[in-house]
């Protein structure tokens, strides 16, 4: 089983063109230890650091369906998923509580 938006994901944050195969292979190595545990997440996915030719990726891995669901931002291993996303909710929270110039378009933005 593979994820196509692993794919997309791949290309649009690292500028990799992955085929299923390279994925498989890729989800592998997370599988069999080749690749870098960096957090066991709430859900049950793994966060793991997976190298494809010269360039290092952050993969979300589930160990329960054996695949890649995603690919995360590069600067995605410093802090947990989890805490990235509520930091991102927060800001935008105090943007739309504080009003002023410019609050109109980034709601509109926002939705």
């Amino acid at each position: 089983m593979t994820t196509p938006h692993a794919i997309a994901r791949a290309q649009e944050r690292y500028n990799v063109t992955l085929r299923v195969e390279d994925l498989e292979r890729l989800a592998r190595d997370c599988e069999e230890g080749r690749a870098v545990l960096l957090a066991n997440l709430p859900d049950g996915t793994r966060k793991m650091l997976v190298r494809y030719g010269t360039v290092v990726l952050v993969a979300c891995y589930s160990p329960l369906k054996g695949v890649i669901l995603t690919f995360l931002p590069p600067h995605g291993f410093s802090r947990g998923y989890g805490e990235c996303k509520a930091r991102m909710k927060a800001g935008r929270v105090k943007v739309k509580q504080r009003g002023g110039q410019g609050s109109e378009q980034y709601r509109e933005a926002a939705e």
